[in-house]
């Protein structure tokens, strides 16, 4: 088998498994208790904590343990309206649907006002309508905008809206989901509100992520109960997990160079390899630009690329049509739909990770040929 579906979820590192297992048989005392096993699952959840904000330049107040990016996104999605009064939300109808369903869902609720902005063909948010927009709110205003779309990989140009973001006064959430781990983010250099995170994402365990929330703005718990999280999130946290993906990020930002050049020249064989079929074309501009880990590829509707999903699922090449959050379902991408309209294209998103190999990708590159009865061309 040959697993390019990274974006979805990565392989856990032996590392990380290792240290699963170190932790499993002493680690069960309820982090809230005051006995000792209580007060040692306490040290290594704060440990994991300070390891984290250390990572990203920040107190670790302000790093609050999740279940993923998901529920991170809730939290400030529904507290900048209840907590913060932020009556507009700006976005764009490219973002994940862990942001988008849960605004639909409190424009119904609270009648706030959402804006979406346009987009260009690379995915690209429209910063002068943004610029436009914040200028003209006199209420609290929140910008959430993902840092790396999930689907084609194009990067948000991250410092131009946290500038503008701080010179209008409006609150800035990103999802970083796909990027945390990936590319070096310092919030000292680039400030930012609030950002989401998934283990899962990073090598590590699924189940577990962080919200990351600046200290200056305020939230109320999205999840109620118990006080756990300085109040912010009720649950007993799972201290292994936590532990695991301290550990995971930890790895990733240690070979962050060594990663980002090996697997860029993976998409890069890729894409070359590809370009050679003729009607193909890279969406969202993913060949040449955006994040190093994808590559989504649009393939002419033939009679041999119209199953090419399954055929390739059958020849032991894992990818994915798009995003792998909608409970399994294959469907018509809301975000290429809102670059280039409906169309009857066959779209892979071939997602990489350090784990891959040139060897796969040339591998994968010749079943696709097979698949499609095309003479490979040498470049």
């Amino acid at each position: 088998m040959i697993y390019f579906d990274n974006a979805a979820s990565t392989p856990l590192l032996q590392e990380i498994i290792d240290e699963i297992h170190s932790l499993l048989p002493e680690m069960f005392g309820n982090p809230s208790s005051i006995h000792d096993f209580g007060r040692r699952a306490r040290v290594v959840i704060e440990d994991a904590r300070s390891i984290i904000a250390g990572l990203l330049h920040v107190a670790p107040s302000e790093i609050i343990f999740t279940s993923g990016g998901t529920e991170a996104d809730n939290t400030v999605l529904w507290g900048a309206v209840r907590k913060l009064n932020v009556q507009h939300i700006v976005t764009t109808r490219t973002e994940h649907p862990a942001v988008l369903n849960p605004l639909s869902a409190i424009a119904k609720e609270h009648r706030t006002e959402i804006i979406y902005l346009s987009v260009d063909r690379n995915g690209q948010p429209d910063l002068t309508q943004l610029e436009d927009v914040l200028k003209k709110k006199t209420k609290p205003v929140l910008v959430t905008l993902m840092h790396a779309n999930n689907e084609t990989g194009v990067l948000l140009p991250l410092k131009n809206v946290s500038e503008l973001c701080s010179s209008s006064g409006a609150y800035f959430h990103s999802d970083m989901v796909q990027t945390f781990g990936k590319c070096n983010i310092d919030f000292s250099k680039i400030p930012v509100g609030f950002a989401s995170a998934s283990a899962h994402k990073f090598h590590g365990p699924k189940g577990v992520g962080f919200l990351y929330r600046d200290s200056k703005n305020a939230l109320e718990p999205y999840i109620l109960g118990g006080g756990q999280e300085r109040q912010m999130r009720a649950g007993t946290e799972n201290t292994v997990f936590i532990a695991a993906m301290a550990k995971a990020l930890q790895l990733a930002y240690n070979r962050m160079e060594e990663n980002l050049q090996y697997i860029t020249q993976l998409k890069n064989v890729m894409a070359g390899k590809l370009s050679a079929i003729k009607g193909v074309f890279f969406n969202g501009d993913s060949d040449k630009g955006g994040l190093h880990t994808i590559l989504n590829v649009a393939f002419p509707h033939t009679a041999q690329t119209e199953m090419l999903l399954y055929k390739l699922d059958m020849n032991g090449v894992a990818v994915s049509g798009g995003s792998a959050c909608a409970s399994g379902t294959v469907h018509q991408s809301h975000v290429l739909n809102e670059l280039y309209g409906v169309t009857d294209n066959i779209n892979i998103r071939f997602s990489f990770s350090k784990l891959n190999t040139i060897e796969e990708v040339n591998k994968v590159a010749g079943i696709i040929y097979e698949i499609l009865q095309h003479e490979e061309i040498e470049k």
